[in-house]
């Protein structure tokens, strides 16, 4: 424009020679990060907008720096036409970077070599960048989950919870213990999931006095605790930051047969098992439970005045209870619970003492 060409065209042969290269370099750029947001793992859950967002982003730049930004110079640069005999005068930036790429230009195997180098000192440096995207948490609390055998009764659990409680309350730097039977507690951070209700299930939720123990701690704790509690599975672990829940590995097996799926399970089980670092290995059906199946006669049911409906909750109301009322005690409430004595639903045979009403007969 200062050698008098006129802005429009100006405009327009900058952009027929830049439009494509800079469309290369936006695809790079976005590509440089389509491992974040097309990644199975955490770092794709947690960022994986984060993607989607510099994709939109860079291809707009690319549109509006071929379009929006030449209409803008058309429109609003005035540039003062420089005479034939006018020297061109450059700016002492200008100046400074062309003394700089002639230098390294006179002197190739020099420029090249250092290039090279600092390739090959980045790749040398990225052994010392730990993996993983998602950095451990400070927060100065850690968990311990047990797991005892399916089907285990929750005053067991919590008979072996509270041991459990106990010994770890006696190491140093531990500075309170909070346990939880039967399920996990209630969500108080985003990347903690309660483990569903489960009557063999409890969790140990540890504050320490110093996070930097912490890694020590659960390396100690996982395996004391395995030792002293043979029949329980044990899984100490700690916060991080990025999503919650899930265990580090895991297998998914999908079909129509549930003997085969168990058994492929099983197999899975026993590969993991021969990694000796591998812990608390367990499927999400855990282990078999005997199940009484009561099989009612409908027509002497019928006969009786009575039906599935009303058996089954009488079986319910005998054995596991039923809510009656609810007892106030200051700010809690309580509620009653009514079922047969200990005595006459302790056994399976029990069942056939149970009676059942009906409105009919009574």
């Amino acid at each position: 424009m200062q050698k008098g060409e006129r802005a429009e065209s100006a405009a327009a042969e900058v952009v027929k020679g830049t439009q494509w290269p800079l469309l290369g370099g936006t695809l790079v750029g976005i590509l440089a990060f389509s491992a974040i947001g097309l990644s199975p793992t955490d770092m794709g859950e947690y960022a994986g907008s984060l993607f989607w967002v510099i994709m939109y982003s860079m291809l707009l730049s690319w549109l509006f720096a071929v379009t929006l930004t030449p209409l803008l110079c058309v429109t609003l640069l005035k540039v003062k036409v420089r005479g034939a005999d006018e020297p061109e005068k450059p700016s002492g930036i200008l100046v400074r970077y062309r003394a700089l790429l002639n230098l390294a230009l006179r002197r190739r195997l020099i420029s090249g070599g250092i290039m090279l180098a600092l390739l090959a000192s980045a790749i040398i440096g990225f052994g010392w960048v730990q993996p993983g995207f998602m950095p451990e948490s400070a927060r100065p609390q850690f968990v311990v989950d047990m797991y005892l055998p399916q089907g285990s009764d929750i005053k067991e659990t919590a008979a072996e919870l509270a041991k459990m409680s106990e010994y770890v309350q006696g190491r140093e730097g531990v500075t309170h213990v909070s346990s939880f039977v039967g399920q996990g507690g209630l969500r108080f951070m985003l990347t903690y999931s309660p483990e569903d209700p489960n009557s063999s299930y409890g969790q140990l939720l540890i504050d320490v006095d110093d996070p930097k123990i912490i890694a020590d701690l659960v390396e100690d704790l996982q395996a004391e605790l395995s030792e002293r509690h043979p029949l329980a599975a044990i899984k100490a672990w700690k916060f991080m930051l990025g999503r919650g829940g899930g265990k580090k590995i895991e297998a998914a097996f999908s079909g129509p047969d549930p003997a085969v799926l168990r058994d492929l399970a099983e197999q899975a089980k026993i590969i993991m098992a021969e990694d000796g670092g591998a812990i608390a290995i367990q499927d999400d059906w855990r282990d078999k439970t005997p199940v009484l199946r009561p099989v009612v006669d409908e027509v002497a049911a019928r006969r009786a005045g009575v039906d599935i409906t009303q058996i089954s909750q009488a079986i319910n109301r005998a054995f596991t209870g039923e809510r009656v009322g609810v007892y106030r005690e200051s700010d809690k409430l309580i509620p009653i619970i009514a079922r047969a004595p200990e005595s006459e639903r302790g056994l399976a045979q029990d069942i056939d003492n149970v009676q059942v009403y009906s409105p009919t007969y009574g």
